[in-house]
């Protein structure tokens, strides 16, 4: 990376942000140059956003420059969307980290992009709430990941990933502009789908930085049941089994 446009765009960044919002050690941008496939590339600078506004702004100034920018949350995937695989810039989204609202009458919360999946279903519960797509790194997976990956675990079997409980997104193109696209009603079919184009586009798109989901009410009760079976086949069968007999489990696995 050409190291006099770095250095200029880093002398941008300390006009506006803080000293602990910018990250240029290699050991302090070293946490941020893996995800869960352990594959590495380290980037030339970190930046940790508070809010949309700087957000912008740092795409308005990296879009300027010509230099790539990869937005981050856990770092929890697979695909290999949260890695600087070009270098450049890490915008790690987990400051944005605020539940704005939960809105118990009409289901739906509004959240920033680094919220934690785990500490949002714990704020859920106490509504009598939660939000069905669950991955398995739910403990440092977060939202904007989520939307991001279009994630999903076993109970996708029953209610569907990501993508069908977003209702609406605001997002920063990479000029810098601020876009809102969906809203908070259940049906929502004027003009293009552009929810449904984020989601899941690993942030090659826009920076999420605000998510409006649609969450349930917790099921009354649930149960557990294991199965021991002789081979993966019985076990294929068992399967076909339970939904042709009319049951829909929230997980199979």
């Amino acid at each position: 990376m050409d190291n006099d446009r770095i250095k200029k765009f880093i002398g941008e960044m300390q006009s506006f942000l803080k000293e602990e919002q910018i990250i240029t050690d290699r050991e302090g941008m070293s946490h941020f140059c893996y995800d869960a496939t352990e594959i590495r590339f380290m980037p030339d600078v970190v930046i940790l956003p508070y809010a949309t506004e700087e957000v912008s702004r740092i795409m308005k100034i990296a879009y300027a420059m010509d230099l790539p920018i990869t937005p981050q949350g856990g770092r929890t995937g697979l695909s290999g969307g949260a890695l600087p695989v070009r270098g450049g810039i890490v915008l790690s989204l987990l400051r944005m980290n605020r539940i704005l609202e939960i809105d118990r009458k009409n289901l739906q919360i509004v959240v920033e992009p680094g919220v934690i999946a785990a500490d949002l279903q714990d704020a859920l519960k106490e509504h009598n709430l939660f939000f069905p797509p669950d991955p398995s790194s739910t403990v440092e997976s977060t939202l904007g990941g989520n939307v991001a990956e279009n994630a999903g675990y076993t109970r996708a079997v029953k209610y569907g990933v990501t993508r069908d409980y977003v209702l609406g997104l605001e997002a920063v193109l990479p000029d810098g502009e601020i876009i809102n696209v969906g809203g908070r009603t259940v049906k929502n079919v004027t003009g293009y789908d552009l929810v449904s184009l984020l989601v899941g586009s690993e942030g090659t798109l826009a920076v999420v930085t605000k998510i409006v989901c649609k969450v349930l009410p917790k099921p009354a009760f649930r149960r557990t049941c294991i199965s021991y079976l002789d081979d993966l086949g019985s076990a294929a069968d068992l399967v076909v089994a339970i939904f042709e007999g009319g049951i829909l489990p929230s997980a199979i696995e």
